[in-house]
């Protein structure tokens, strides 16, 4: 909202394709659906190959950040979730 208000807003929308190769299915659509749920990003598309995610952004700076932040953030989480619990 206050983007909205200000004179000069910063936005500065894009698209960033993150890699969610290592992930399974249903955490494939666990990370989208947390992207989405965060604020100025939404989950687009996933690529035909299942290897990565298409997430627009209405703050994109700087892409690179932007990716290896929620690759870090979301599939890597999300990854270590996901292993088996080891006796």
């Amino acid at each position: 909202a206050l983007d909205v208000v200000r004179g000069r807003p910063r936005i500065q929308p894009g698209i960033v394709s993150v890699n969610v190769e290592k992930l399974r299915p249903r955490a494939k659509v666990v990370v989208a659906n947390l992207i989405t749920m965060t604020p100025g990003t939404l989950s687009l598309d996933i690529s035909d190959d299942d290897r990565h995610i298409y997430v627009h952004c209405l703050y994109l700076q700087e892409p690179e950040k932007v990716r290896e932040s929620m690759e870090k953030d979301y599939v890597d989480a999300i990854a270590a979730l996901s292993q088996p619990i080891q006796p």
